[in-house]
């Protein structure tokens, strides 16, 4: 079964594309080229997640693939920018668990927390363990639900390949359908 990207039709870029619609039609149109390609929908622990998830695919039909970025590992970002995530690992993974379930086994694709594998300097090693075994569960809940999981492994030059490699390894990117790169940049 082919399918293609699923485009959300209610991003900034098309209410921005509505907004110049008279006042700035060539604006307008650049927009509208925007708003026509697709995006990953990211989660995070703030968001009804089974709600979101349930709704996108059935609005992009059977032919359209979802793409989920799942951002809400615990301790997420550290002290940096975009700190926050789940408060513990049995808050992480029901999260996960109500992803699973708003796919109702319908084909999605999922990222898995950017910058979790390699943003890692400021966890001990028990947390590190951690966030590497939550990141394998999470493979596994998602890929049963029929998701093709990817696991993101930072970006090309932030860390050693050898210890992305090993990261990714205990991670489940043996069980996932690989990994991917720069997703939050």
């Amino acid at each position: 079964m082919s399918a293609t990207l699923y485009v959300e039709p209610d991003t900034h870029a098309s209410r921005q594309a509505a907004a110049w619609r008279t006042s700035d039609p060539e604006g307008a149109a650049i927009m509208d080229r925007i708003a026509a390609q697709p995006q990953a929908i990211w989660l995070t622990e703030k968001m009804d997640v089974e709600g979101i998830v349930d709704e996108t695919p059935a609005a992009g039909g059977p032919q359209k693939l979802c793409v989920f970025v799942v951002y809400a590992v615990s301790k997420r970002d550290g002290p940096a920018y975009s700190a926050g995530g789940c408060p513990d690992a049995i808050a992480y993974l029901s999260l996960v668990a109500r992803i699973a379930r708003g796919m109702h086994r319908r084909r999605s694709m999922v990222i898995l927390e950017p910058d979790a594998i390699c943003h890692v300097d400021f966890l001990s090693a028990e947390e590190l363990d951690e966030r590497l075994r939550l990141l394998a569960a999470a493979v596994d809940i998602l890929a049963a639900a029929g998701a093709l999981v990817y696991i993101d492994a930072g970006d090309s030059d932030w860390v050693s390949v050898g210890t992305v490699a090993a990261r990714l390894q205990r991670a489940g990117v043996g069980r996932a359908m690989g990994f991917a790169v720069n997703v939050a940049h």
